[in-house]
């Protein structure tokens, strides 16, 4: 599995469940800047492969 997908799905647990998501350390810790900018990662990823 590609590491932008794998990163998709913590970030995508983390946000539907942060109590027993693996992605945050701390329990409720739920960084709404930092789900915004692990986002626009895995966007600008996703495109340059696409763009190729």
């Amino acid at each position: 599995m590609s590491n932008w997908l794998t990163r998709l799905i913590r970030l995508m647990d983390a946000v539907l469940d942060p109590r027993v998501a693996p992605y945050h350390r701390e329990p409720l810790d739920c960084d709404r800047r930092r789900v915004d900018n692990e986002l626009n990662a895995i966007r600008s990823r996703f495109r340059r492969a696409h763009d190729r």
